[in-house]
């Protein structure tokens, strides 16, 4: 029987005993190796939740910086005032070190990096656009700014923006889950560990476990202050959106307020004002002392200058609301010009300045554009080239620049408006289309104006599409131009100012003129007619051609040729079978008195084609007439009745507005029947036909629209489908004079529009258009017409 062998027990215990102490080594530092593994990564993982937080905290701030930055730009483009830019300014430059701070903070992680770098951007798109706004605003006004604000653009970046931030939002809510669910899995870990390590890691598990306890606690509270954070920002950014929609409801409230005072104030103003103007015209025709004469004059002028003052700040004020509408129409080009030319210069009372229309002969007749917008231009740079030239010649120009590339029917016209007068220092011309603003501020006393004029057109040719500019010579004069895209109008046929064949051929103008552009205006104009011209600078050079036994059928000489020339050429031509007709170019010679009766003619300044045309082509026919023993024309002593008979009709129920309409319209030579409501009106015209219809807007009663919609539908059905037809020439005689009402008159059946007050020249030039309509073209026969003449 074997027995036990203590030393081979002992050295099986001890192996034994070594190899669990081995065992027990391996067991600990394999279980100490990987709860440090575990250790770590929840160090990194706990670094990783404190970046995610301070990312939230941070987008957080951010995204309401951001929101009072937009808010402060409402604020400013809603009240204007200098305090709310400045406060705009200061959040922008908050929100600029936002980006900074998070460019700074999270440069060592690329991945939240790249994660903020569409947020970052569109952040600096917003501020672009906000300062693109302020910019807008500084150029065009608030309007122009809130319309930036309010752009497609700009909203596509809040809803961007706002989506990147809720993504990014989600997107790091999601790391912070995956960093739990890492932490949880790592305590699972080093639960396991120490369990198999009982004895040996015991402490070194309650300090994990610890730490452990520890993190969540703390993951748990930044996930409470998150959801905070995130519940206190949308309170917020709902607040805001509220006060800014209150805004912009009192804001568009003012805006409301202020159109409907506008046209009230128009309307109130203009009406008393045409009386005013009218009587002080009519007053200093009539026979005054010199002192009454005075005072009548300075009536007239004083009511002029109020009545621009007026129509001033209220096309500022249009300008500065964004109401200006550019509408396109078809349009006569020269007669816009010389209708600009024809009002200015009586209203001006000089007679010292030249007026001269310069439409080169390449330029269209006819164009679309804004006729009225295109008129105010030239009318304010043709009253201020006026109101600083003393003496001299003031030209204004159209001259074709280009056809547009790709578009043959559009074309780039250039318009022009020169003047001699005082010039512009050059260190000062930024000054000049600045609202409320003049090159010198002594001028404002010496020559008046509200410096309101030059800022209108440029903001009104910015709106057609051109650039206003200038160039000036201090002492020499100034030159304001501007070019403009319009497209030609197939719908208006070109004038052809040819004279018929019979009556030019063979024939041959001695132009005498010393001025060089008028002198070349004129020739273009007879090289029109189909005349031959001879010009001359000099009179004594022109009576010795005639003295030479030089032939001519025509001498059209200016009222400043010198008498003694003048009576040189009569005497050698007076024994000739058939002297040439004298034609004079004067600003209101009258042919019909008797010193004047050795004139065949005269052309009235400032000069205009048709009406040169009609003086051309009644003394040719009269010549005509000479040569085949036919009794020559017998003037009318009321040239614009004579050669436009028409029948009128006033339908005006102000008995002050009605006077002095009926008086300036016999100053015309004619007599118009006139009624006090439109349904006496419509009856008149059911019982005789009339030419011309001037129609008051408002009336009691039926208005005037509702009058020309029954009159226009009267005339259909009784056949009167045309002006040529029989239908009346209908024009709105009304005080309104904000954008839009033209539109509504000629909506209703009205063929034109004239807003009070209203001058002699201006019933002139409608008299004109509306024959022009109702008449057949030069040439043709036509039956007698009735007039309401004296």
């Amino acid at each position: 029987m074997d027995t036990p062998n203590p030393v081979g027990t002992a050295r099986r215990s001890d192996f034994w005993l070594r190899t669990g102490y081995v065992f027990a080594l391996v067991l600990l530092l394999g279980s100490g190796l990987f709860s440090w593994q575990n250790i770590q990564s929840l160090i990194h993982a706990r670094q990783d939740q404190e970046g995610t937080n301070q990312m939230l905290d941070h987008l957080a701030s951010l995204q309401i910086d951001v929101s009072d930055c937009t808010n402060y730009a409402y604020v400013y483009f809603s009240t204007g005032q200098a305090a709310d830019m400045q406060l705009c300014e200061q959040q922008r430059q908050i929100v600029r070190r936002d980006l900074k701070d998070f460019e700074d903070r999270f440069s060592n992680s690329m991945l939240q990096a790249h994660r903020f770098s569409p947020i970052k951007q569109l952040v600096e798109d917003r501020l672009g656009l906000e300062e693109k706004a302020m910019q807008s605003s500084e150029a065009e006004g608030l309007k122009a700014g809130l319309a930036v604000m309010q752009s497609e653009q700009f909203k596509q970046n809040q809803d961007d923006l706002r989506a990147q931030i809720k993504n990014l939002k989600s997107t790091e809510a999601i790391s912070l889950q995956q960093d739990q669910e890492t932490n949880e899995q790592s305590a699972n870990s080093a639960e396991i560990a120490t369990g198999l390590a009982t004895v040996l890691g015991v402490a070194f598990l309650a300090g994990a476990t610890f730490r452990l306890l520890r993190d969540l606690r703390v993951h748990k509270e930044a996930e409470n202050q998150l959801r905070d954070a995130r519940d206190k920002l949308e309170i917020r950014v709902q607040e805001r959106t509220a006060e800014l929609q209150r805004a912009k409801e009192v804001a568009e409230r003012a805006d409301n307020a202020k159109s409907s005072f506008l046209a009230v104030m128009s309307h109130e103003i203009r009406t008393p004002m045409n009386s005013i103007i009218g009587f002080a015209d009519l007053l200093a025709d009539t026979a005054l002392t010199s002192e009454q004469h005075e005072y009548a004059r300075a009536i007239s002028s004083n009511s002029d200058q109020l009545l621009s003052l007026i129509n001033d700040i209220l096309d500022f004020s249009k300008i500065e609301s964004g109401r200006v509408d550019v509408e396109p129409l078809p349009m006569d080009l020269r007669g816009c010009v010389e209708e600009v030319i024809e009002t200015i210069l009586p209203r001006s009372g000089q007679r010292s300045i030249e007026m001269l229309c310069d439409i080169a002969p390449n330029a269209p007749a006819a164009v679309l554009a804004d006729g009225g917008l295109l008129r105010q231009v030239l009318t304010n740079l043709v009253g201020n080239a006026m109101k600083f030239t003393e003496k001299g010649e003031i030209v204004v120009g159209v001259q074709l620049k280009e056809v547009l590339s790709g578009e043959p029917k559009r074309v780039l016209l250039e318009f022009r408006v020169s003047d001699t007068g005082i010039g512009i220092p050059a260190e000062k011309v930024d000054r000049l289309f600045k609202p409320f603003s003049q090159v010198d501020s002594s001028t404002t006393r010496k020559y008046g104006g509200t410096g309101l004029g030059l800022a209108i057109s440029k903001r009104l040719v910015e709106a057609m599409g051109g650039q206003l500019g200038v160039t000036s010579t201090e002492g020499q004069g100034s030159s304001f131009y501007f070019s403009l895209p319009v497209e030609l109008a197939d719908d208006i046929a070109p004038t052809s100012w040819r004279l018929p064949e019979h009556l030019v051929s063979g024939r041959k103008l001695l132009l005498i003129d010393e001025k060089p552009v008028r002198s070349r205006i004129l020739q273009d104009f007879a090289k029109q007619f189909g005349l031959s011209v001879e010009a001359e600078t000099l009179s004594e050079r022109a009576s010795a051609r005639i003295e030479a036994g030089e032939k001519f059928d025509l001498v059209l000489f200016d009222s400043t040729t010198p008498a003694k020339d003048i009576r040189r050429m009569q005497a050698v031509t007076s024994t000739w079978p058939l002297p040439p007709a004298f034609i004079i170019c004067d600003h209101d010679c009258n042919t019909t008195k008797p010193e004047n009766a050795w004139l065949s003619g005269a052309v009235r300044k400032p000069i205009r084609l048709s009406q040169f045309y009609d003086t051309t082509l009644d003394i040719l026919k009269e010549r005509n007439q000479a040569q085949t023993d036919s009794p020559s024309m017998v003037s009318s002593p009321f040239p614009v009745a004579n050669f436009h008979p028409l029948r009128i009709l006033l339908v005006e129920d102000n008995y002050g507005n009605r006077q002095i309409t009926q008086l300036l319209l016999r100053k015309l030579g004619y007599h118009p029947v006139s009624v006090e409501h439109g349904t006496a009106c419509l009856e008149l015209v059911s019982l005789q036909p009339f030419d011309l219809i001037l129609l008051d807007v408002q009336m009691p009663g039926i208005d005037g629209l509702e009058t020309a919609r029954r009159l226009r539908i009267w005339e259909r059905e009784h056949g009167r489908d045309s002006h040529l037809n029989g239908a009346a020439y209908v024009c709105a005689l009304t005080a309104n004079a904000i954008k839009g009402d033209r539109e509504v008159c000629l909506d209703a059946g009205m063929d034109d529009y004239l807003a009070k007050p209203v001058h002699s020249s201006d019933f002139r030039a409608l008299v004109e258009r509306a024959w022009a309509c109702k008449a057949p073209p030069y040439g043709s026969q036509s039956g007698e017409a009735a007039a309401d003449v004296g």
